[in-house]
């Protein structure tokens, strides 16, 4: 039987240990971000589920960490679910991310509460994934996957992959 990995990790916009954002420099976080793609190559999962993750922030460098892990991880397909968003001088846009071996066939973003900044969401993805069939096995070859941990018609939202 194969084995689906799922792998889900809280990166805290790639501060590392800096226990306030903001004070984090750029460089800091892209070193703090391949230290991040360096554990998750080690663990080799198929899905990675990342919480707290920034699309061109002002506090977290003002750069897409989603797509700076995708390429340093190898990972072929992504997909945003911006929770928070605010335009202006003090840019913020972040929230729960997928990078995943498999196409990520569908993404939904569900917000809890009144949208207000701040606030929770979780993401609903459904991933394709394809196992093979092993002697003896009647199973599908195809077979959905729904995970939990982004929001249709926004900027920056959407699928992502090479």
């Amino acid at each position: 039987m194969q084995r689906l990995r799922i792998l889900t990790f809280n990166i805290a916009h790639g501060r590392g240990l800096t226990p306030i954002q903001g004070f984090t420099l750029p460089r800091k976080l892209r070193a703090n971000l391949r230290k991040i793609a360096r554990l998750i190559e080690r663990i080799a999962p198929d899905i990675v589920a990342l919480q707290e993750i920034d699309e061109h922030s002002r506090w977290a460098g003002n750069f897409d960490q989603l797509e700076y892990l995708r390429l340093h991880t190898g990972y072929r397909y992504s997909v945003y679910g911006i929770n928070n968003r605010r335009e202006g001088l003090l840019n913020l846009c972040y929230g729960n991310a997928i990078l995943s071996r498999h196409p990520i066939i569908e993404s939904e973003n569900i917000v809890f509460g009144e949208g207000r900044l701040g606030e929770k969401r979780f993401s609903l993805y459904r991933v394709g994934c394809r196992w093979g069939p092993t002697a003896g096995d009647e199973s599908p070859p195809a077979l959905p996957l729904t995970a939990a941990p982004v929001p249709a018609g926004r900027k920056g939202n959407g699928l992502h992959h090479t």
